[in-house]
């Protein structure tokens, strides 16, 4: 499990700024489609309101429930762990 937390937040250091880019994008497009300022085209059976409800529905309960508290404790750790880059 640590070694998959450390390539999140790897990632995370080398990326850090367009996932928060892409995250932003992703809210600020829900909310224009749940406005309908933004119409999706038609798919069967599947509601283009749902999509982005209930996908951050699912990604603000794994991100708050356990994603990041896991990765607040392994950066904790890390650091103790490692000394500070640049040294």
């Amino acid at each position: 499990m640590s070694k998959m937390l450390d390539k999140v937040l790897d990632f995370e250091e080398r990326w850090g700024n367009w996932t928060t880019v892409v995250l932003g994008v992703w809210f600020w497009l829900g909310i224009a489609v749940y406005a309908r300022f933004i119409t999706l085209p038609d798919i069967p059976l599947i509601n283009e309101q749902a999509i982005f409800f209930w996908g951050s529905v699912a990604f603000n309960a794994i991100w708050w429930g356990f994603a990041r508290p896991a990765l607040q404790n392994r950066k904790a750790a890390r650091e103790k762990i490692e000394p500070p880059k640049g040294d």
